[in-house]
């Protein structure tokens, strides 16, 4: 479904640091702190590490792509939420990476399409290999620290 850089290759984006970021979903939020060392976001949950309940490990990505889109709530219910996942060409959203940050647009094309990133220029943009955390949020709810 998405494009990655070859085995051993590394696709750093080249834009500003990101060591802390902070995701907020209405009344929820996670935040994701950067691990030099291992290459990894380490994912914490209302300022508690996520865990894993198999491994009981500290849910850990590579990648993480945060894309705004509008979300609006169901006529008919007041906890169930539309979320616009076709995006198009102004549809913004940041993919982070080796502890950095660019933005990036995204789009899909029908249900059954995959989602499609793209960087400033227009092209497909390469991802890390490795987990990918992919969030949907409303604009603005994405904070990026150096």
């Amino acid at each position: 479904a998405f494009k990655f850089v070859e085995m051993d290759k590394n696709a750093a984006p080249s834009g500003e640091d990101a060591k802390n970021i902070r995701v907020d979903f209405g009344a929820n939020y996670s935040t994701f702190s950067y691990d030099a060392d291992k290459h990894v976001y380490m994912k914490n949950y209302q300022n508690k590490p996520h865990m894993d309940s198999k491994t009981n490990e500290q849910l850990q990505f590579e990648n993480l792509i945060i894309l705004e889109t509008k979300i609006t709530p169901y006529p008919t219910d007041s906890v169930l939420k539309y979320v616009d996942w076709e995006g198009g060409e102004n549809a913004k959203g940041y993919y982070i990476s080796e502890g950095k940050m660019v933005p990036i647009t995204w789009s899909k094309a029908g249900m059954y399409d995959p989602l499609k990133f793209f960087d400033a220029n227009g092209n497909e943009l390469q991802l890390n290999r490795g987990k990918s955390y992919i969030a949907f949020t409303y604009a603005g709810n994405c904070k990026v620290e150096g």
